[in-house]
């Protein structure tokens, strides 16, 4: 019998090997593939951050963004609310090592304690940046196959930026000053020594 002989077999062989041996790809529905990007390979910053001496950085990210412009725009907002969440990640640490220690109450002891913590969480999240600079973007053009069987791109986006470390140092400042003076108007002294160990701790980054 002749190779791919029979209808049947014939099909098999086309769809698979198309009769000469060589595999032919597959379509798979959702299969992405990255048909452009800015760069050839990924930037080491890439998920662990590096910053020229003298600056703070942050990454924002933005996904399946349907036009570059809009993922660009997108990303670099991402990078500006990661420095409030970075900070908010200290914050948590510190409270949450007081509270520990009992240098403050457990949540839950102290109603107005926990409110003033939430105040200051909530504070810190929407720190506003000043003298905003892009260090690098990396960005990449996707082709999916959808259920229509058809192609649709949308475009991946990473930013990195940065701000003068004295800014950004000054600002955090502010708004730490701000909370403690309100824990001490609220009798919380003991939340307002922590703040002051904030404080502490910022002194002791800007002398590295």
């Amino acid at each position: 019998m002749d190779r791919c002989g029979i209808p049947f077999v014939l099909a098999i062989c086309t769809a698979t090997f198309a009769c000469g041996g060589t595999p032919v790809r597959s379509e798979v529905y959702g299969e992405e593939e990255i048909v452009e990007a800015s760069r050839k390979e990924k930037p080491e910053w890439l998920g662990a951050p590096k910053c020229p001496s003298g600056r703070v950085c942050a990454q924002g990210t933005r996904t399946r963004a349907a036009a570059l412009e809009h993922a660009r725009t997108d990303a670099q907002n991402d990078a500006i609310k990661d420095f409030g969440r970075r900070l908010r990640s200290k914050a948590e640490s510190k409270f949450g090592n007081a509270r520990q220690e009992g240098r403050i109450p457990e949540l839950g002891e102290t109603p107005e304690v926990d409110q003033r913590i939430e105040d200051i969480y909530g504070a810190l999240s929407k720190v506003t940046v000043e003298d905003l600079k892009v260090e690098d973007f990396f960005w990449r053009k996707v082709r999916s196959l959808g259920e229509d069987h058809r192609y649709h791109y949308y475009f991946d986006y990473d930013a990195l930026v940065s701000i003068p470390e004295r800014t950004w140092n000054r600002k955090v400042k502010d708004l730490l000053d701000e909370q403690r003076r309100k824990a001490q108007e609220a009798g919380q002294q003991a939340l307002a020594k922590e703040i002051d160990g904030m404080f502490a701790d910022l002194e002791k980054e800007e002398g590295k």
